[in-house]
């Protein structure tokens, strides 16, 4: 597509109930240079004849359906497949603002220093409101995940820091790409304007995850960043140690190390002091 500046990946997994009211705001976008990459993700509902409704309705939403591997396979797989040099996600569940690509392309081709575009936003579905995000901090974001998936960046940064890490499966695999890109010394941007819309479910992804996975994850993104982390907060003491005496032992399971780490890092990063 020659003249596509925006390619828009929407993985779609069992949403067929909710893509039409992500599609319709991408249809309505006051920037028209754009394709939307739609990767059916092993659905078992009718994803794919609402996808196919859309691609007959406008040539720019692409198809692909793909064995379900979880969010960032298939986010991976349609960033792989876009045309445009900038990347924008979208869950099938979410909703962009009209001017959403128009502002944040703006940015990022006039300010080649900004390497992440995203916005203010509002909650809608079982919770409505404002989501009151805070200001973006690189050391805040060690410790939580401040930036929605759905912020606007260059294809070729995204290559750059290898993508979206699959052993990131049971979510948060925004939050580690973001930290890819501050490890990659790339900034973030948040235009003051509410121009994204996240759907609040009760069977969410994430917030159907329990106690023990949210401690995998969070022991995942260490393991996955250990060097930022150490070289922002330096070497919790032990952790090496420990973790892989737990791992590598007869008794010791993965679980066991990672649920660990998790409880360790949390520590570290509470202590008195910090």
């Amino acid at each position: 597509m020659k003249d596509c500046k925006v390619s828009i990946i929407v993985p779609c997994y069992n949403q067929a109930r909710y893509l039409p009211d992500a599609l319709q705001t991408v249809f309505c976008q006051s920037f028209i240079n754009w394709e939307c990459i739609l990767v059916n993700d092993g659905s078992t509902d009718d994803t794919e004849k609402v996808a196919q409704e859309w691609v007959q309705k406008d040539s720019r939403f692409k198809y692909f359906s793909i064995q379900n591997g979880g969010v960032a396979v298939a986010r991976n797989f349609g960033v792989k497949n876009a045309h445009g040099p900038y990347i924008l996600p979208l869950d099938a569940d979410d909703k962009l603002g009209p001017r959403y690509l128009e502002k944040a392309v703006a940015l990022l081709e006039n300010n080649p220093e900004i390497h992440v575009v995203y916005s203010e936003a509002e909650l809608f579905g079982e919770k409505t409101g404002r989501w009151k995000l805070p200001p973006f901090n690189e050391q805040q974001m060690l410790f939580k995940n401040l930036v929605f998936c759905s912020a606007l960046f260059r294809k070729a940064d995204f290559e750059k820091v290898g993508g979206y890490k699959v052993n990131m499966a049971s979510g948060w695999e925004d939050w580690d790409l973001w930290l890819s890109f501050i490890e990659s010394g790339l900034s973030f941007y948040k235009m003051e304007e509410v121009h994204f819309f996240y759907r609040i479910q009760d069977l969410s992804r994430t917030a159907s995850l329990d106690k023990t996975k949210m401690e995998l994850l969070y022991a995942q993104i260490f393991l996955n960043h250990i060097d930022l982390f150490i070289q922002r907060f330096g070497h919790p003491v032990g952790v090496y140690e420990e973790y892989y005496h737990m791992l590598n032992s007869k008794t010791g399971k993965l679980s066991r190390g990672l649920t660990f780490l998790s409880s360790l890092v949390r520590s570290w990063f509470n202590k008195p002091g910090d």
